[in-house]
């Protein structure tokens, strides 16, 4: 989860938060990344919520899809390509660099690949 304001002259703000979530049960993940984006939301924030497949649609549940200040993307398909992750992030920030934007991404998953989540191969010695 990461929100950053930019100044008047477009440049980012010192302020950059960048919180982790560490959770043990599909509830903790739910009540921590569902009521941070139903947060940011209701205080006029734009919210992009990039997080593969299964989480994606248990969050789309638990806020609500009709917002229009949030913007759900499967991860699996736009963080195929692992280079491509950060300027889909920055295109989203600069989109809204008015209005304080944040954004929930989870580019890393149990099943993703190697290549996929930038791991080298292991050598042998």
């Amino acid at each position: 989860m990461t929100t950053y304001t930019p100044t008047s002259a477009g440049r980012i703000d010192p302020f950059f938060g960048h919180p982790a979530l560490f959770y043990t049960t599909e509830k903790d993940y739910l009540q921590g990344v569902g009521e941070f984006v139903r947060a940011e939301a209701a205080g006029g924030r734009p919210v992009l919520v990039a997080v593969p497949g299964p989480r994606l649609q248990l969050l789309r549940e638990a806020v609500g899809a009709e917002d229009e200040d949030v913007t759900f993307v499967d991860m699996r398909q736009a963080g195929r390509n692992p280079g491509r992750i950060l300027s889909m992030l920055q295109e989203f920030a600069d989109r809204h660099r008015d209005r304080h934007p944040s954004i929930v991404g989870e580019p890393i998953w149990p099943g993703r690949t190697e290549a996929e989540a930038w791991k080298r191969p292991a050598t042998r010695h």
